[in-house]
């Protein structure tokens, strides 16, 4: 929500080394691959994530599984360790592995989640290879074979 965009693009931009006058065109004009590499090793704790919550922002990562600077599983293990923290975390945050290098637009998603309080579930997706879901973390698409297509397992 616009409301929780403000804090969240100053600190980013404090970060960063910035200024986020306008904290909703900071945050749509920013080139994550880029920003990323001037952004400390650090992540924000679980509590700060329940609080970014409280105030009703959602956090939705859309990570390409191929994609050699971000690593998938990285991403993962912070949010494992974030809900072995703190279990609320599952209501703010969600992580969705894509295959290949492109990852989709689901920002209807995120905009959906952050007015309607539910978090979403597997969200089915267009992809080049056809159609399949994407799963939150820690769940992944697994095909079934033949005309079955595919389903969301793991270890979630």
């Amino acid at each position: 929500p616009p409301g929780a965009a403000a804090p969240a693009a100053a600190t980013l931009a404090g970060a960063l080394g910035r200024t986020a006058e306008d904290p909703v065109a900071f945050l749509a004009g920013l080139d994550i691959r880029e920003a990323a590499k001037d952004l400390p090793d650090t992540a924000p704790s679980a509590e700060e994530i329940v609080a970014f919550g409280a105030a009703g922002g959602r956090v939705l990562i859309v990570q390409p599984v191929d994609d050699p600077a971000l690593s998938v599983l990285r991403a993962g293990a912070w949010i494992d360790a974030l809900h072995d923290a703190e279990p609320a975390t599952d209501e703010v945050l969600r992580l969705y592995a894509v295959p290949g290098a492109e990852a989709p637009d689901l920002w209807p998603v995120l905009k959906d989640w952050a007015a309607g309080g539910t978090a979403p579930g597997a969200v089915e997706v267009a992809l080049p290879e056809g159609p399949r879901p994407l799963c939150p973390w820690p769940l992944f698409a697994t095909w079934l074979g033949g005309g079955d297509g595919f389903i969301c397992a793991g270890s979630g």
